[in-house]
């Protein structure tokens, strides 16, 4: 690594500490260390950070035995053109394991420099543990060891309010500041630490809900030799991701000030309410994967580069997006197409590989809230989506499936099998469904009208049944590609 501490001109490690990371992954490592290190650069924010491991302490050691340096890789396509950016991230003070150095975690409570903790601990991290005792050392979920940091802070400071600290737990959760501040509340109470001490919590400390984007590849094993060549020097912390990052803060527009991320050019929005921004990525962005998942696979494309690259389905992608989503999301039209662009091109990207079959995960509950809520107000309207009920017939086509004979469950595209990852009850269904009567009218009659499914009879929805009927016997007796073609004209 001495090659690295000669390749960056200018260190921020020895800042002042102002945040804590809880969390020392490649999504953090590649979202927020550029944000951090661009605000350093440009004098806004004038302060390093520290990394926090929550589980084990190997990642931690690495970190410490680079002293804190590490490298982002961005690359992909923007506005038609493909773009690299290698960024080393000096802005890390250093790297501590609750596990292994509790105390020092602890004592960050006390540094009066602090103002953000910022988080991700995976979907899982954000739960209540009744077993979780403030004299743990530590204890195990990440809720109660941040109960334990922010109490010690209360304690040094008096409780004042100019202590309190910006939490922001960038966790793919619905509501996440509110859940974590619930079960923090809630750790409060379990160890009788004070009316004072919540009171605090609730005025001194803001817990911020988020939104985050931005495709995360992670350490490039297969290429690691070739790309350290080219650097000169080895970095086991390189991570790569894709030049598109959105950063949405909920809470007064004056929090801005505290991580000033868009005046350093990033996009990062703070506003009083950020579902519009939860609504757009849902319905643009995983309703384009979800709209191409099922019938791109069954069409041969493995991936969704695949798909975007055939004329065909790229074609049939855009006009489900502007003919079908994106009039039936209400938000600024000309912001949803310079999204649906962007999409287009980080679908675009060669350095991502995005498997069609790890998207097609749980696709029964992923078209319910991604692509049925377009659907129903196109209903609502007037109007009917054939195009989206092309996606939605062809996963019911997907789903046709038969046990494995180990307990799970495949379909089969051509004569290759391909497995079905979905609830064991919903596999159940789609298997006895598909051994009856498999018209088109008898399939979609019957799926559509399951609640189980969707959480409502999507029968009543005008026209939609009779669509994916026929949609269905096309696919069946045509191929799904040349249906598709059909569909377009």
């Amino acid at each position: 690594m001495q090659k690295i501490q000669q390749a960056v001109p200018k260190r921020f490690g020895e800042l002042p500490v102002k945040l804590l990371q809880i969390g020392t992954g490649n999504f953090l490592r590649a979202f927020i260390g550029p944000m951090i290190e661009r605000m350093n650069a440009q004098g806004l924010f004038g302060g390093s950070y520290k990394v926090v491991q929550t589980q084990g302490s190997g990642t931690a050691a690495r970190f410490n035995a680079q002293n804190g340096l590490y490298t982002v890789l961005s690359r992909g396509i923007e506005g038609g053109t493909f773009v690299e950016e290698v960024l080393p991230i000096t802005s890390v003070r250093e790297a501590i394991s609750t596990e292994t150095d509790y105390a020092r975690f602890l004592a960050e409570g006390e540094n009066p420099d602090l103002a953000i903790v910022l988080s991700n601990t995976t979907e899982a991290g954000l739960v209540y543990e009744p077993d979780c005792r403030l004299e743990d050392g530590p204890p195990h979920s990440y809720p109660a060891k941040l109960t334990a940091l922010l109490y010690r802070r209360f304690t040094a400071f008096g409780g004042s309010d100019a202590s309190g600290l910006l939490i922001l737990p960038l966790e793919l959760v619905d509501q996440g500041g509110d859940r974590l501040k619930t079960i923090v509340l809630r750790h409060a109470g379990d160890w009788q630490l004070g009316e004072d001490f919540c009171r605090w919590l609730e005025t001194g400390c803001t817990f911020a809900n988020t939104l985050v984007d931005r495709i995360v590849t992670g350490y490039p094993a297969e290429e690691d030799t070739a790309l350290f060549d080219k650097l000169g020097y080895t970095d086991p912390l390189l991570t790569t991701c894709e030049p598109f990052s959105f950063f949405a803060i909920e809470g007064d527009p004056q929090l801005a000030d505290r991580f000033p991320a868009r005046k350093a050019g990033f996009d990062v929005v703070v506003e009083r309410d950020i579902s519009r921004y939860r609504m757009r990525k849902v319905r643009l962005l995983n309703g384009a994967h979800t709209t191409l998942v099922a019938a791109g696979y069954l069409a041969g494309h493995d991936t969704v580069r695949a798909c975007i690259t055939d004329p065909i389905f790229r074609r049939f992608l855009e006009r489900a997006l502007e003919e079908e989503i994106i009039p039936n999301v209400p938000m600024d039209p000309d912001e949803l197409h310079a999204f649906k662009d962007a999409i287009l091109d980080r679908f675009l990207n060669p350095s991502i590989r995005h498997r069609l079959l790890d998207i097609a995960l749980h696709s029964v509950s992923k078209f319910t809230v991604r692509l049925l809520p377009s659907i129903q107000a196109a209903a609502d309207a007037g109007r009917t989506t054939p195009l989206l009920a092309f996606s939605l017939a062809a996963l019911l086509r997907f789903y046709r499936v038969e046990p494995d004979g180990s307990g799970g469950y495949r379909g089969m595209r051509g004569d290759t099998p391909y497995p079905v990852r979905e609830d064991e009850a919903i596999l159940r269904y789609f298997s006895a469904l598909w051994q009856g009567d498999t018209t088109g009218t008898t399939v979609a009659r019957a799926a559509l009208a399951n609640t189980a499914l969707w959480g409502e009879d999507l029968t009543r929805l005008p026209g939609l049944q009779e669509l994916v009927a026929a949609h269905l016997d096309a696919i069946e007796a045509e191929g799904i590609l040349p249906a598709l073609q059909q569909l377009l004209g």
